[in-house]
C-alpha cells in the first residue's frame, strides 16, 4: 500500500508544507470534518446523480458529453454551498495561506464527480495544447484540492499521481500530440495493428508512470497537489472500496491572487461553451458571504 504524505498536527507547520509541496507536489490534509457530516453530504449528492441519471436526456447536451454532463456537477459549489467548510476547512485554509500566501483566489473551476476515470495528464495539458505557458512561469502558484467522500484503499479508486513530476516538463504534451498525429495517419494504424498494438501504443502512455503510486484515503481527506503534477485517477480493481456507481469526489483549484489570475481565468472562459458555461453566472449568496469572512478572493 502506498504510504500517504499525510499532515499531522504535529506537521503542519509553514516549512513542512512548503518543503513537501516543492519536494513531492502533494500532500494529504486529514479532516477534521465528523464521519457522519460526510455520510450524510455523500447520501445528498447520491440522490441528487440518480435523480439526474433518471431525468437526463441525451438530447440535452451534445450526445458525446452526455455521460460527462451526466456524472460531473460542473460549479457543484453553487448547487451546494454548504460545501464551503468542507472545501475550506481551518486546516484547508492554512495550508492554502502558507503556499499561496495569504491573498488567494478560489477559481471557477470545481467539481462533484461520480465514478469518473481518465488518463494521465497535468492541470496544464490541455492548456499548454492550446499555447498557453503561464504555469511556466516562476510566480504561478496554483493547487487542485480534491476530496473523496469514502475510503480508498491502495489500488481502488483514489486517485494515482507520480511524487516529483511538477518539477519536470508536462511529456503528455507530446504524447497527446503524438497520438493525435496517429489518428491522422493509415500508416501508422496499419503498423499498430501489425505489431499487436506494442507500437504507438499511446493509451498505456497515458495509463501507466512505474513511478507513480496509488494513495489511500479515509472520508473527507483532502488531497492537495500542484496543477503541474502528474495524476489519474485510480483505476478500482476489485471494487470492494468503491464499487460502480460510487465513487465521489470533490475537487477544485485555488491559485495566488497575481498576475496570472485574469490569464488563467480567460483560458477558463475560452473553454466555456465546452464545459464551463456556467463560469460567468453569479455565485450563490452563501458563498459570497463565506468568503468574505474567511478572507477569500472569490472569481
Amino acid at each position: 500500500m502506498a504510504v500517504a504524505n499525510t499532515v499531522s498536527e504535529q506537521l503542519l507547520k509553514p516549512g513542512n508544507i512548503r518543503q513537501r509541496l516543492q519536494d513531492d507536489g502533494y500532500l494529504v490534509a486529514q479532516q477534521s470534518t465528523p464521519e457522519h457530516t460526510m455520510l450524510a453530504l455523500r447520501y445528498k449528492l447520491m440522490a441528487f446523480f440518480e435523480e439526474r441519471r433518471h431525468n437526463a436526456q441525451p438530447t440535452q447536451v451534445q450526445k458525446s458529453t452526455y455521460k460527462q454532463y451526466r456524472d460531473i456537477i460542473p460549479y457543484g459549489v453553487n448547487e451546494f454551498p454548504e460545501l464551503m467548510p468542507i472545501l475550506f476547512s481551518p486546516d484547508i485554509l492554512a495550508i492554502c495561506r502558507t503556499a499561496l500566501g495569504d491573498d488567494f483566489v478560489f477559481l471557477p473551476e470545481n467539481t462533484v464527480m461520480r465514478d469518473y476515470f481518465n488518463t494521465l495528464h497535468t492541470d496544464f495539458t490541455e492548456p499548454e495544447l492550446l499555447g498557453h505557458n503561464f504555469h511556466k512561469e516562476s510566480d504561478f502558484k496554483k493547487l487542485t484540492i480534491g476530496i473523496y467522500l469514502q475510503e480508498n484503499i491502495d489500488n481502488d479508486g483514489g486517485m494515482f499521481l507520480v511524487p516529483g513530476s511538477h518539477n519536470r516538463q508536462d511529456p503528455y504534451v507530446s504524447i497527446r500530440l503524438a497520438q493525435q498525429a496517429f489518428e491522422r495517419s493509415r500508416v501508422k494504424k496499419f503498423l499498430a495493428k501489425l505489431s499487436g498494438n506494442r507500437l504507438y501504443n499511446y493509451h498505456k502512455l497515458l495509463r501507466v508512470d512505474k513511478n507513480g503510486i496509488d494513495l489511500p484515503n479515509k472520508p473527507g481527506d483532502a488531497l492537495i497537489f500542484d496543477g503541474r503534477l502528474a495524476h489519474r485517477a485510480s483505476i478500482p480493481n476489485s471494487g470492494k472500496w468503491t464499487p460502480k456507481g460510487e465513487k465521489l469526489a470533490l475537487f477544485y483549484g485555488v491559485m495566488s491572487n497575481n498576475r496570472h489570475v485574469d490569464a488563467y481565468i480567460g483560458y477558463l472562459r475560452d473553454l466555456k461553451r465546452d464545459f464551463y458555461s456556467y463560469i460567468d453566472e453569479p455565485r450563490h449568496p452563501d458563498i459570497v458571504r463565506f468568503c468574505e469572512k474567511e478572507g477569500i478572493t472569490l472569481r
